[in-house]
Parts: structure tokens; sequence; C-alpha cells
């Protein structure tokens, strides 16, 4: 007889799934199936007999918790899906403070402030403590705000220790804002962690309440959490310490909003007794890219040791390129997806997805109009990632620009290609390439 929930997962996956008491930290490569981890966890455990409602299983995105429902509502059924709690901190967050709100001094009928919202209280509260946007942007301000929040300080520890005048500033118009949002019955969206932390470490009936409703707890990405949402973490786990999470400090990349890879890195030191399961098979790239990988993130200083293996061995060369400034770099790219469609490998701009550290790197440096202007067909529109991570929007590109970029003295100042060897260090499958058809060449790194 098949088992849908352990059948379909390997050895180690099946050893993460079927770990039921204490912590447990699971430590997921890229396309190593920490999704289907995660929900075929949650269906074990109802199976084994843990009502689903004192499960409660948070995530990052509403496109990650919907993508989780969807695969446990094949899995366990709509009706138990119901009694499940699955959702990002913050909506969790805002179900406590609807129930829980008024022991921290807010109405339950409390409305959440987006962006918009947010940035017009800051221009009322900096306009009302006299503080003028040509000296700091109300982002700026806000931003500030919302990185103390998350790292749960005030605006008195603010005030205490400064490092620079925009600090001091804001401790200065941050009051105020808060005052705001108090008079308008609001909060933001830090204000949910830091006040559900508030109430956990005010009030323990009602910690205990929590603890008793939510015995098991599992965490996406756990490498992306803030101090906010580890304490939120380590008060509802309470004792009983049934702490799953799933995560990798190589994927690590959100640390300038507040994202904290140490705890990760320590999940062992707070919780002495877990259980580490590593997930290193990988279901989605080829070796040689998993080795071109390995030899970036094996120099980070700081990380928990594993290297990703796959069944899918051989696969196309990764090429490695150095262009000169950004807009040879533009050049490199169109050059590169004309060769892929003489060679039939994508029939057009369409099927190509450019990926930039920046949005602003490659839109404001010209890499979009550039590579517009050197690709043939009527599509209009470049895939560029989001600067916050939110997906990849397409992002219209200007009107075309004539081939002959960079004008003659820049063209005249590029050195002719070099061809090099493979170093001894670059790990096999990945090549520096010169491009044979380029005014300068790439120079290989």
């Amino acid at each position: 007889m098949t088992d849908p929930i352990l059948d379909p997962l390997n050895p180690e996956q099946r050893e993460a799934v079927t770990y039921k008491e204490g912590p447990l930290l699971i430590l997921a490569g890229a396309g190593s199936g920490k999704t289907r981890v995660l929900t075929h966890r949650i269906a074990y455990l109802i199976r084994e007999g843990v009502p689903a409602k004192q499960i409660l299983a948070v995530t990052f995105t509403n496109k990650a918790a919907k993508e989780m429902r969807e695969r446990l509502d094949r899995l366990v059924g709509h009706e138990r899906l119901a009694e499940l709690t699955v959702g990002t901190f913050h909506a969790f967050c805002a179900r406590l403070l609807r129930h829980d709100g008024p022991l921290v001094g807010l109405d339950r009928g409390f409305a959440i402030y987006d962006e918009g919202d947010q940035r017009a209280l800051l221009r009322q509260a900096m306009a009302d403590q006299g503080v003028s946007e040509k000296l700091f942007a109300p982002g700026a301000i806000g931003a500030t705000i919302s990185g103390a929040k998350n790292e749960m300080h005030g605006p008195a520890d603010l005030a205490a220790s400064p490092k620079n005048q925009l600090e001091r500033v804001t401790a200065q118009v941050w009051p105020r804002y808060d005052a705001l949002l108090k008079e308008n019955n609001a909060v933001d969206f830090d204000d949910l962690l830091l006040l559900a932390c508030r109430l956990f470490a005010t009030n323990d009936r009602a910690l205990e309440r929590w603890q008793d409703r939510y015995q098991y707890l599992l965490v996406d990405e756990y490498q992306d959490t803030n101090r906010a949402q580890y304490e939120l973490l380590r008060y509802l786990a309470g004792f009983k310490q049934n702490l799953a999470v799933v995560g990798d400090d190589d994927q690590s990349v959100f640390s300038w909003r507040g994202a904290d890879v140490r705890n990760i890195l320590d999940f062992e030191r707070d919780y002495p007794n877990a259980k580490v399961v590593k997930l290193e098979q990988n279901y989605r790239s080829t070796q040689r890219i998993l080795d071109a990988a390995w030899s970036v993130v094996r120099n980070n200083a700081a990380r928990k040791e594993k290297k990703l293996w796959t069944e899918r061995v051989g696969g196309p060369d990764v090429v490695v390129m150095q262009a000169y400034d950004e807009r040879h770099e533009a050049e490199l790219i169109a050059r590169e997806i004309e060769h892929l469609r003489r060679q039939g490998e994508v029939k057009g701009a369409r099927d190509v997805a450019i990926l930039s550290h920046e949005r602003a790197v490659a839109a404001d440096r010209g890499c979009v109009p550039i590579v517009r202007a050197r690709v043939p067909g009527r599509r209009r529109r470049v895939l560029l990632p989001a600067a916050r991570g939110e997906g990849c929007p397409r992002v219209h590109a200007p009107p075309a620009q004539p081939a002959g970029l960079g004008g003659p003295r820049a063209r005249a100042q590029r050195p002719a290609a070099r061809h090099r060897r493979q170093d001894a260090h670059e790990p096999a499958g990945v090549r520096a390439r010169a491009e044979p058809h380029d005014r300068g060449g790439a120079h290989p790194r």
C-alpha cells in the first residue's frame, strides 16, 4: 500500500518529516524540496494524532502561504486544513492582537497602515517637530524607525546612542509618529511584531494561552528572520520547544531589511538538543551549476557545512564574462541573446531573464535599452529582479538606442579580447569566455 506522505520523500526528507518532538533545524539547500518537507511534516503530524489546530506554520510571503495551503489541501483535506494556522508572521501577529491587543493598550479594531499611510503620517510628524524634508526624506526616517523596531528598540534607545545625524533626527520624530498612530488607532507592519513580543513579555497568562494553542511550530526561510521574529518564536516555543525551522544560511540576502543570519547559525546554541537534518540533494539544477555555486559559497566566512549534489549530471558550461563598464556589459548580454537565438535555444527575448543585483544597475545604467536595441522582436519588456524580493516585475524599456554604443572614443579605448585558460581553482564546467565577435571582447574574469 502506498503512503502519499512518506513515499515521495528521499531519506533525508523523510528523516525531517518524521522527527516529532523537540527542536529541529532543516538545512535546505536551493532546490532541495523544502516546501515539500514542510507540508509533508504537517500532514505527518496530523496523521500521528496532533490536532491540526495546535500547528502553526509561518512563512514570509502570502504567495508562499497560499502554495503551502494548496499542497496541504491535497494531503490532509479541506476539513482539517480549515483548523490549521498557515500564514505570514505579520498575519499571525495581527490575528493575535485582534484577540489580546487591549493587554498592550491596542484597541481590537486597529487599522494596519501600509507604506503610503506611514509616509503621510511621517510627513505630518516631521512638520509637527519642525524637521524639514529637505534635511531627510520621510522614507529615510521611516526606514530607520523600521530597522530599530525590528531590533526591538524604541525612540529612547535611538536617542541615547545615535550613530549619525539621521538617527538623531529620527529619534526626534519617532515619538510624534507613534503618537499619531495611536490617535488614529493604527499600527504599522513593524508594530505587529513588536507589540506581539511585548504582549508575551508582559503577560504570562496570555503567553501560556498561546503556547497551549500552538504546540508545534514550523518556520520557512528561517535565515531571513529578524530579531523580533526570533524573539516571537522563542516565546511561543516555550519549554516544549517543538520548533522546526527550514532555511539555508547561504541564501541569506536580506540583511539590509533586518534579517539576521545568526538566527540560523546559532540555532544549535539556542536549542542545545536540536536535531539537524541536511537536505543536500538538488532537484532543480545540473551538477555543473551546483559546482559553480559551491565554488562561491564555500568562501563565506560563517556558514553551515553542506554541499549540494544532483542526479542530473553534465549540463552546459557556466560562462563567466567580465565587462569594462555597464554599457559594455549590456552589449555582451544582448550579443549572448542573439547567439542563443541563432542556436535555436531560445525563440526570442521573452524566453530570457536578466537578473541583476539591483534594479537600478540594470535599468538606470542602460542595460534594458541596450538589450532592447540589440534583440529583434516587438517585445519591449525585460524581466528584472525586484529590489525587495517580491518576484520579477516587468520593467518597460525606454526607446531603442542605436547599436553603435559608447561612441568612437569609448570603442577605441577597449583593448582586444584575450582568452584565458581555466584557472586551477575554478570548478569543472565553469569557463571564462572572450566573445569572438565583440569589438573589444569580453575580458574573462
